[in-house]
């Protein structure tokens, strides 16, 4: 069965999953809370504790849970997984990255870690005009679909008075995407504004930033250079040449 426990004032379901879980489950219990809360709240954030006396799901369960990821794909803002079952921890590591949102497994006894982690903001981006054409955008912590929320008219507000504009893109402070979503909202942004840039600095300290300069160069019709992060000041030069 899938049991609710509090409410859903604050945008969080928790379910606790106990027996064998049925369609009967999904359908009365855990896909009305779903589209009620999201009726007050545009993504839901989901607590799913899989405790002792978890017996799996029938096939049809099996069926409408694909069914309800697929309903609500970009519904889910992330998703903490709380059991002590080993093959919930493994398949959080191996299939994590698949899911539209940030999913993360935590044991019984750190629920309160788990709850935390929902509430919590994991990365963000700030924008900063340096004067010259130049802009400044920091990516930072592990990013998140909704971070991507309000950069898109941030941004255009920035270009609005240019007809062109040099980027420094810090990933100093970034640690990468939570989610596929978050991902697609990164390119969605690069794809947006791709015409825009003149030159494009990438400034970092991590061997896949550095790839990511040659990725870009294909994407972009700018000029592209990568700096390490000892480097930021070059990189700044180099835009203003």
């Amino acid at each position: 069965m899938i049991e609710l426990l509090g409410d859903t004032s604050d945008g969080v379901i928790h379910a606790k999953l106990t027996g064998k879980i049925s369609s009967d489950d999904y359908e009365n219990v855990l896909l009305p809370a779903l589209e009620a809360t999201l009726i007050n709240h545009e993504t839901v954030r989901l607590l799913m504790q899989i405790g002792p006396g978890f017996e799996g799901y029938s096939a049809q369960a099996l069926f409408d849970d694909a069914k309800l990821g697929l309903k609500h794909w970009n519904g889910f803002e992330r998703i903490a997984l709380v059991s002590d079952l080993g093959w919930v921890h493994g398949m959080t590591r191996a299939i994590g990255f698949m899911f539209p949102c940030p999913v993360k497994s935590f044991d019984l006894s750190d629920e309160q870690d788990a709850r935390l982690w929902l509430s919590e903001s994991l990365g963000t981006i700030h924008m900063r005009d340096l004067g010259n054409d130049v802009l400044q955008i920091q990516l930072i912590g592990s990013l998140e679909r909704a971070a991507y929320a309000d950069v898109d008219d941030e941004l255009d507000n920035l270009m609005a008075e240019r007809d062109s504009v040099k980027l420094l893109l810090d990933l100093r402070e970034f640690d990468g995407w939570l989610g596929v979503g978050a991902m697609a909202s990164h390119f969605a942004l690069v794809r947006d504004h791709y015409k825009v840039p003149e030159k494009l600095a990438m400034v970092g300290n991590k061997r896949w930033q550095e790839m990511a300069e040659k990725l870009a160069s294909k994407f972009l019709r700018a000029e592209v250079e990568y700096f390490e992060a000892a480097q930021f000041d070059a990189a700044k030069v180099w835009l203003s040449e």
